[in-house]
C-alpha cells in the first residue's frame, strides 16, 4: 500500500477487522508515520452497501459538535452566574 501523505510503498498493519465482504485495516507508513486506512474487498467484489468513509469528514464533524457543546456549555455558566449575583438593594435618602 502506499501512502497517501509521502508515497512510500512500505506499510504496516496496526490493526484489522473482517466485516462480510471486505477487510478494514489500519495501516502506518513506515518512514512518516501516518496513519491511515485501507478497505480490502474478497474476490475482488466492491458491495453496493459500502460506502467509503472520508476520515476528514468526520474529524470536523465531531470538531464542530465540540464547539457546539463548548458553546451551550458557555451560555450555562453565565446563566448560572446571574442568577448567583447578589441583589442590589437601594437606598432612599
Amino acid at each position: 500500500m502506499k501512502c497517501p501523505q509521502c508515497g512510500h510503498s512500505k506499510s504496516f498493519v496496526k490493526d484489522s477487522r473482517p466485516a462480510e465482504e471486505y477487510i478494514y485495516r489500519r495501516r502506518e507508513c513506515f518512514v512518516c508515520n501516518h496513519r491511515f486506512s485501507t478497505s480490502e474487498f474478497i474476490d475482488g467484489k466492491i458491495p453496493a452497501k459500502f460506502k467509503a468513509i472520508d476520515h476528514l469528514t468526520l474529524v470536523r464533524k465531531s470538531l464542530i459538535k465540540l464547539e457546539e457543546v463548548i458553546r451551550e456549555y458557555q451560555k450555562y455558566k453565565e446563566r448560572e452566574m446571574d442568577q448567583t449575583q447578589p441583589i442590589k438593594v437601594m437606598k432612599n435618602g
